[in-house]
This record gives C-alpha cells, sequence and structure tokens, in this order.
C-alpha cells in the first residue's frame, strides 16, 4: 500500500513538471532565435558575415569570428559594452550578462 502512495506522489511530481520544463523549453528557444536574428543588427552585416553566434547559455553569448582582425575589433572593452547594450535594449526581456568571442569557422 505504501508504494502505491509514493507512485501516485512521483506521478503528481511528473504532471505538475511537464507543462513548466515545456515553458522553459520555449522560452529558452525563442532567446536562442532572439539572439542569432539581432546579430547582424547589432554588429551590421559587413560584421555579422564574418562572424555567428554560437550558442547563449546562462546569459553568456558566445560568438564565433573568421579572423583574428575581427576578433580583436571586437574584444575591445568599449566594442564589447556596445554590442552588450544593444542586446539588451533591442530585447530587453533577453539576460545577458557577458559575450566571449572565440576565432573558428
Amino acid at each position: 500500500m505504501f508504494y502505491k502512495k509514493k507512485k501516485m506522489a512521483s506521478q503528481k511530481l511528473k504532471d505538475l513538471l511537464s507543462p513548466f520544463l515545456s515553458k522553459v523549453e520555449k522560452k529558452y528557444s525563442i532567446q536562442q532565435e532572439n539572439i542569432h536574428s539581432l546579430w547582424p543588427q547589432i554588429v551590421g552585416p559587413q560584421f555579422a558575415s564574418y562572424s555567428r553566434i554560437d550558442r547563449y547559455d546562462e546569459g553568456i553569448v558566445y560568438v564565433i569570428v573568421n579572423n583574428s582582425s575581427l576578433l580583436s575589433l571586437l574584444q575591445n572593452p568599449h566594442d564589447k559594452k556596445r554590442i552588450i547594450s544593444a542586446f539588451r535594449a533591442k530585447a530587453p526581456g533577453l539576460f545577458i550578462k557577458n559575450i566571449y568571442f572565440r576565432i573558428g569557422t
């Protein structure tokens, strides 16, 4: 009899968590889409053609750039702050605390 009660409790927890996790996943995917679509608007088409958003994870945007010259430009503290501010202005509901750049393809 004790086993049945435990199973019922876990079933209820599962029922509660499923909708919550669905909402979290949906919000996360919307944030990912927003970041990817905003990138060309924020850095401009010239820089966007040589860089791309790799991922967004816990408030950090990871960007891949094609060459060291662009990496140097974007990592400049003034430009980095400008990019983060632009993300915050264009997507106020999006939490961005930092942005990291690396060279890649």
